[in-house]
């Protein structure tokens, strides 16, 4: 379960990669968003499906953290363009926003999963 947790966020990542430079160049595919949003939410469910399973054990992050982390990335990414209003600017920082968390929550995932 780990490994298809990882290789889920890390689709996630990549597909966001794509959808970014998409967004930098101005390049509008839906298909490419929406791709991106399902990879997302499915591997919030794989994670939250190891959180449920995985055994009680000290040190290291709470399991909930990255679930948390992941859910707030994910809401944040589908929200952005409610968040900003269509003002390029903060849909510019609500999408950094969104990365910088994606991004933190995938390492925060890795220190979490490293104990199971």
């Amino acid at each position: 379960m780990k490994l298809v947790a990882t290789l889920g966020i890390l689709a996630t990542i990549a597909l966001g990669g794509v959808v970014g430079v998409m967004y930098l160049r101005r390049v509008r595919r839906k298909k490419w968003a929406d791709a991106h949003l399902i990879a997302a939410l499915l591997a919030t469910a794989l994670v939250l499906a190891m959180l449920l399973t995985a055994p009680a054990r000290e040190g290291g992050p709470p399991g909930i953290l990255p679930l948390l982390m992941l859910a707030v990335a994910t809401a944040i990414g589908w929200g952005a363009g409610k968040i900003s209003r269509g003002k390029r600017t903060t849909h510019d920082a609500v999408i950094a926003a969104h990365l910088v968390l994606g991004i933190a929550a995938f390492f925060v995932f890795l220190a979490w999963s490293k104990g199971l």
